[in-house]
């Protein structure tokens, strides 16, 4: 099993240091990309030009057994826990692969590393004794610790249009929402090998509110002159943002 954390970073560079930072983890290669914060900011008038609307995202696949113990070192490491050091959470990845390594040439030993670990999955009867990181007590109910309380809600929309989606989605409850600016290819049909500019838009939501936020996005959807448009709800866990106590 494998979950894809997901950091929204609020200074410029923070994504750089958490970059590294999984790196120094050796939790693989994360994937970072820019894009500009929207909603709160937007409610604040003048003082909305002290914050900046930049925001680095990070993007990292783990086992799911060290998803937990792994979040926990990226907010201790990468100052998540500190005012405006922005926010991670969780999502699942139903199939993907993680350091795929390939070897060419002649196999020195009987079985080869991957064979070995092949074997104690099928002796454990599960993966659970790769776990590297253990900064997260295991629940003694035996119950899931990362319970699915929100949901990651993104659409893809023609370029111009995500600020009507945005719009739409905090009259349903939403408090914001990250854009960046992607292009859509056309794989197949008349359109292929075209591509338009697109907007992304990522919003995590509480499980209370994803049914009102969809059908809010779903009706600018249906109204919206164009058709090529995507609207997806990924199950969320283990938000963490900083908190004033």
């Amino acid at each position: 099993d494998l979950a894809l954390i997901t950091g929204i970073q609020s200074k410029s560079g923070s994504g750089e240091h958490l970059f590294r930072v999984a790196l120094k983890l050796g939790a693989g290669v994360p994937v970072v990309g820019i894009g500009l914060g929207t909603g709160i900011r937007d409610r604040l008038g003048l003082l909305r030009i002290t914050i900046s609307p930049e925001k680095e995202l990070v993007y990292l696949m783990v086992p799911a057994h060290d998803a937990d113990g792994l979040q926990r070192l990226l907010i201790e490491e990468g100052h998540i826990d500190r005012p405006g050091g922005g926010f991670l959470y969780q999502t699942p990845i139903r199939a993907g692969m993680v350091d795929s390594l390939l070897r060419i040439g002649h196999q020195e030993h009987a079985a080869s590393i991957e064979q070995i670990i092949a074997a104690i999955d099928d002796l454990k009867k599960s993966t659970a004794w790769r776990k590297r990181f253990f900064g997260v007590d295991e629940d003694s109910g035996g119950k899931n610790a990362s319970a699915f309380t929100h949901r990651e809600v993104s659409f893809f929309c023609h370029d111009g249009l995500g600020d009507s989606f945005v719009h739409a989605a905090m009259q349903a409850g939403a408090e914001g929402a990250t854009m960046s600016r992607v292009r859509t290819l056309f794989l197949q049909g008349e359109d292929a090998g075209r591509s338009i500019p697109c907007e992304h838009g990522i919003l995590c939501v509480s499980a209370q509110i994803e049914d009102p936020v969809l059908k809010a996005l779903g009706e600018v959807a249906e109204n919206s002159a164009e058709a090529d448009w995507v609207l997806q709800s990924i199950p969320a866990s283990s938000i963490f943002t900083y908190k004033r106590s």
